[in-house]
């Protein structure tokens, strides 16, 4: 199959068409939805002006009670002073120890100074720390309005923002990538058993985001996990010792010399660490035996000479470790600046990787890992047959959940630009991450056109986004007892009904026990001490607790709407309230097993309008 001729040069196509076509998309579904919701944007122009000059208004005043607040500390300061020693004048005279008499005097003059401190502060400066207090009641007051009156004019446009806009904006930019409302079992099951993805099992690992789609019709996922790993932490402790030793002088005479000495121990402890992970899985069966690793290369901070140099240098070390055969399957490729950045050495299979790497993917390969922005080679490229990983140091950070929450407020010009912005960094974020696959042109050949209808998934929905859902609720609901760490939530497929799946939610955490372990070290006095070092020990404690999921499509203004009836039709079931909704997808903990319905009363209050 031929491929598209402007994905040849992937990063010329983003530059130079797609960044703005992309934009150009956004800014108009914003404006659309401004029309639809009727803002009147003048007016909430005005509003927010009025607003904000009240805002500054109350800064200001806000920075002269500051000023009045410490002249009043000064004045008592001074009130304090004045009557300390006025009075000690005063008492200094009268009991005669002083002779001067202008002590006396002065001491009544700080005295009567200190009452006047007094009235100035009670009377002058309290009432001005008053005024201006009322002064800033009445700002806020009116601020609180003008906000109130923003929001109302906002209502309508904040209702319409939905999960899943920005990834439906960049499948409406470029039709290469194609998003998922959510991760079905079908692509689950289509990537498990066609392309040998692993399955979700790892105990240590829970997903709390997950986005699936399509690149050129091969299936991909996002995943962001939290991860937990046991490491060794370092525990210290100390003790000061002393001691005395003798010394004798010149003239036969013995004195005491003093000894002081801190001793020290550490000790490494197993304990529980928890981090997040987001990584690119990219299916495609294009060299479907090759595997190799790719860490990132220092490019970012080479010059143009500084690569020329590497390249020359590469040369050299390439030769070498073909004479050498340090690899016997090792065989380098005549572009020594390809292999020097891209540093795959660790490939099985050399026919398939030359297949892939052709002279225009190293050239494309290249491009990327040495261009200096957005991001730089931030990259490590991990291929597992027909399994891809592309995990970037820029995703782990990139916010791409699409949570309304992000789009929301009460300043028109303000939600306009942070939609804007938002997006541009999702799409920035997402391609770049996609780029190393798009610099291979096989891999564009490649089209995967044979779905599957697997039985293996016996749910209605994953437990990608059992996780997912269950992430988002109340951590205390699957807090196991003394835990003190934060959790690992699991989600197990326990059975359906109807449309709607149970899941047992596994959670486990540590809990940290003190303990003492006493380490002996010679000090500068001759003998053994004994130093207790106090560590923590991590003791795993786990739960079990049922959720309830069921895929009731619709959208977020469904739910709003809704939520009421929601919470009344599920208070038999539901254990804590929390119930979540995201696009199209509701969950919630269940108190037991016991549930008799399919709750399709659920399905009924959506929509079902694509998110």
């Amino acid at each position: 199959m031929e491929f598209d001729q402007d994905l040849l040069e992937p990063l010329k196509l983003y530059n130079y068409e797609l960044k703005y076509k992309h934009q150009d998309v956004v800014e108009k579904f914003f404006d659309g939805l401004t029309t639809e919701s009727g803002v009147d944007v003048e007016g909430n122009a005005l509003t927010c002006s009025e607003f904000y000059g009240y805002i500054d208004e109350l800064k200001k005043y806000n920075n002269k009670l500051s000023g009045q607040r410490g002249l009043r500390v000064l004045l008592i300061i001074s009130t304090i002073l004045s009557f300390i020693v006025g009075s000690a004048f005063i008492i200094l005279s009268a009991m005669g120890y002083v002779k001067l008499p202008i002590f006396l005097p002065i001491g009544i003059f700080l005295i009567l100074l200190g009452i006047f401190f007094i009235f100035l502060n009670s009377t002058i400066v309290a009432k001005k720390v008053d005024r201006i207090k009322q002064k800033m009641r009445e700002l806020q007051q009116k601020a609180d309005k003008c906000k109130a009156l923003a929001e109302e004019q906002m209502s309508a446009l904040n209702a319409s923002f939905d999960w899943g806009i920005p990834a439906k904006l960049l499948s409406e930019t470029t039709p290469l990538i194609k998003m998922d409302r959510m991760f079905g079992k079908e692509r689950w099951a289509h990537m498990v058993e066609n392309y040998g993805m692993k399955e979700s099992n790892e105990e240590n690992v829970s997903t709390i985001f997950v986005q699936s789609g399509t690149l050129l019709d091969n299936p991909f996922t996002y995943e962001r996990d939290y991860v937990q790993n046991m490491y060794d932490k370092a525990y210290t402790g100390s003790i000061t010792i002393s001691w005395t030793t003798w010394s004798t002088d010149s003239k036969g005479n013995s004195r005491p010399i003093h000894h002081t000495q801190t001793l020290t121990a550490t000790i490494t402890k197993p304990a529980a660490k928890f981090f997040l992970d987001t990584a690119l899985i990219y299916a495609n069966e294009a060299a479907p035996r090759l595997s190799f690793s790719r860490d990132k290369s220092e490019a970012n901070s080479m010059s143009e000479r500084d690569l020329e140099k590497f390249e020359g240098k590469w040369e050299k070390k390439l030769h070498k470790m073909a004479e050498d055969k340090i690899k016997t399957s090792f065989t380098p490729l005549s572009n020594a600046k390809f292999e020097g950045l891209f540093h795959a050495f660790n490939r099985d299979n050399e026919v398939e990787f030359r297949l892939l790497f052709t002279p225009l993917a190293q050239k494309n390969m290249i491009a990327l890992i040495t261009s200096k922005t957005p991001y730089g080679d931030d990259f490590k490229f991990t291929k597992r047959k027909m399994i891809n990983v592309i995990r970037s140091d820029h995703a782990q950070s990139l916010n791409f959940d699409g949570n309304p929450y992000h789009f929301k407020g009460f300043d028109y010009k303000k939600m306009r630009n942070n939609f804007i912005k938002y997006n541009q960094n999702y799409f920035q974020g997402i391609f770049y991450d996609f780029a190393p696959l798009l610099s291979i042109p096989l891999y564009q050949q490649h089209r995967d056109y044979d779905w599957i209808n697997s039985n293996k998934y016996k749910a209605n929905n994953t437990a990608y986004e059992a996780e997912v859902l269950a992430n988002f609720m109340d951590e205390d609901i699957f807090k196991p007892e003394d835990c003190n760490t934060h959790l690992i939530l699991k989600a197990e497929f326990v059975r359906k009904i109807g449309k709607l799946d149970i899941f047992n939610i596994h959670s486990y955490g540590f809990h940290l026990e003190p303990q003492v372990e006493i380490v002996n070290k010679m000090g500068g006095d001759g003998f053994m001490h004994p130093i207790p070092v106090h560590w923590d020990e991590y003791i795993k404690v786990e739960a079990d607790n049922l959720i309830a999921l069921i895929d009731v499509g619709g959208n977020e203004q469904d739910y709003i709407n809704h939520q009421s009836a929601i919470s009344q039709l599920l208070s038999t079931y539901n254990k804590g309230n929390d119930i979540i909704y995201q696009r199209g997808l509701l969950s919630f903990p269940l108190k037991d097993e016991n549930i008799n319905t399919s709750l399709e009363e659920l399905i009924k209050m959506f929509s079902h309008k694509e998110a």
